[in-house]
């Protein structure tokens, strides 16, 4: 998702992602760990991550709903992301890793990164929707949720 040269909207994004990352990078090879998935256009889903996010009966149900919900996330950043996220975690009566976890995992590929609305806010909507959709189709078996 770099070009050579790197053009300054993709600057602004690696930027972003060192920002959003900030103490957890404690060697330069670091930001690779967390610009990775937000950098590669089709992330790789670690198997073990994805067993984990999507272990709870109701995990592709939330997903799919919390993919609703973001469609009218406006404006589409960080605070409001956080706000409709807690939002939607009370009406649904569901505790926050229930939803961050999967979600998290169907966008990045990674149960790892730096907080989750800085990380839907970097990607913008229709990317962390598009990822939502692959990780949906994708996953080992979705249908036994």
């Amino acid at each position: 998702m770099i070009s050579d040269p790197v053009t300054p909207s993709e600057l602004d994004v690696v930027r972003r992602i060192v920002v959003a990352s900030g103490p957890r990078i404690k060697l330069f090879s670091d930001i690779l760990v967390y610009a990775a998935p937000i950098l590669n256009s089709e992330p790789f889903h670690d198997a073990k991550a994805f067993e984990k996010a999507f272990k709870k009966a109701n995990a592709v149900e939330n997903v799919k709903a919390y993919a609703t919900m973001l469609e009218k996330a406006s404006p589409f950043d960080a605070p409001t992301l956080q706000a409709a996220t807690e939002a939607f975690c009370k009406e649904r009566n569901i505790k926050l890793n229930e939803v961050q976890l999967p979600v998290r995992v169907s966008i990045t590929g990674t149960d790892k990164g730096f907080g989750l609305f800085e990380t839907l806010e970097l990607l913008g909507l229709t990317e962390c929707l598009r990822r939502i959709g692959n990780a949906l189709r994708t996953h080992p078996n979705p249908e036994r949720q």
